[in-house]
C-alpha cells in the first residue's frame, strides 16, 4: 500500500508502479503517462492534474456509453490509435503505438509548452470519443443520415473510422451534409472494392489515414481524393465481373445480403410504389 497525500505524487507513483501485474490499456497507460508529464513541467501541477481527471472522467462514462452501441469499434484503444491517425504527425505505422507517438510529439515541443499541449490532446481525444457515441447513436436513432448508416452496415470500418472521427466535428452544417457526401463515397469504395471486386483488405488504408491526418476542413477535396480510391486498383472492372460471376451466391453471405438489401430498398424507392424501406435492423 502507497499512501500519498496530493494528486501530483498519486500520478508519480501511478507512472511508476501501476504497470505491475494485469497490463493497463493504452488508454488508462496514456492517461498515466499525460498526467506524469503535467507533474514534471507545470509550475503548479495540482490544477492541471485536476483538469485532465475531469477530462478522462468524461472521458470513461463515455466508453461506457459507447459499449452499449451495435455497430461499435472494436476497443476503446482501438478509437485511441483513430484518433491518432487524425491529429498526430505520424509517419508509415507510428500511429499504431500511441504513447510512443506522444512521447516523439513532447520529445519536439519545449518544456514550458508541454502542459499546454497535453490539455489540448485530451480535449481532442475526448471530442473524438464524444463524436464515436454521437455517430453511433444517429445511427441507432435512425436520424436521416442513410449514407452513414449504409457505410456501418458494411461492416468493414477499421479503414473508415479515422477519418470519421475527424470530420464529424468538423462538419458545422445542420444537416451534416458534409459528412454524409462523404459517407456516401466511403460506401461506394467499400462495398465495390472490398465487398465485391474483392481487393485486399488492407487497399486504400495508407490513402485515407493520410487523408484524415491532413484534413483541415476542404471537404471539396476530401471528397476528390475518397473517389479515385474507387476507380483506382481495377476497381471497376472486378466489380462488374464479380457481380456476373456463376459464383456469385458463394461470396460473402453478410455482403450478399448487403447488396439485395440496398436492391430492395432502390425498388422500394420507385415511383408508385408504397412500402416502406428495409430499416438495418430488418
Amino acid at each position: 500500500t502507497y499512501i500519498v497525500n496530493n494528486p501530483a505524487d498519486a500520478t508519480q507513483i501511478f507512472e511508476l508502479q501501476n504497470d505491475r501485474g494485469k497490463r493497463l490499456t493504452d488508454l488508462e497507460s496514456i492517461k498515466s503517462y499525460l498526467m506524469h508529464t503535467i507533474y514534471l513541467n507545470a509550475l503548479h501541477p495540482a490544477d492541471h492534474l485536476n483538469k485532465i481527471q475531469t477530462l478522462f472522467s468524461k472521458l470513461y462514462r463515455t466508453i461506457e456509453q459507447i459499449g452499449t452501441k451495435h455497430f461499435k469499434p472494436e476497443s476503446e484503444d482501438s478509437i485511441l490509435s483513430y484518433h491518432c491517425v487524425g491529429y498526430l504527425d505520424w509517419v508509415e505505422n507510428e500511429w499504431r503505438a500511441p504513447k510512443d507517438l506522444i512521447k516523439k510529439e513532447l520529445a519536439g515541443i519545449p518544456k514550458k509548452q508541454r502542459t499546454e499541449w497535453v490539455a489540448k490532446f485530451s480535449e481532442e481525444l475526448l471530442i473524438s470519443y464524444l463524436s464515436v457515441l454521437e455517430i453511433l447513436t444517429a445511427v441507432e436513432e435512425e436520424a436521416d443520415y442513410p449514407e452513414l448508416i449504409e457505410l456501418l452496415a458494411i461492416s468493414r470500418m477499421a479503414s473508415f473510422w479515422p477519418l470519421l472521427i475527424k470530420i464529424w466535428p468538423m462538419d458545422k452544417t445542420a444537416d451534416k451534409r458534409n459528412f454524409r457526401k462523404c459517407c456516401r463515397l466511403c460506401e461506394v469504395f467499400g462495398f465495390k472494392g472490398y465487398a465485391i471486386a474483392g481487393v485486399r483488405s488492407d487497399t486504400g488504408n495508407s490513402q485515407i489515414r493520410t487523408a484524415a491526418k491532413n484534413f483541415t476542413g476542404d471537404f471539396e477535396v476530401l471528397a476528390q481524393q475518397i473517389c479515385q480510391l474507387a476507380n483506382g486498383w481495377g476497381i471497376p472492372d472486378r466489380f462488374v465481373t464479380s457481380l456476373q460471376s456463376p459464383y456469385f451466391y458463394n461470396f460473402n453471405k453478410a455482403d450478399v445480403r448487403y447488396f439485395y438489401w440496398k436492391y430492395e430498398n432502390h425498388l422500394r424507392n420507385q415511383t408508385g410504389q408504397h412500402q416502406p424501406l428495409l430499416s438495418w435492423k430488418s
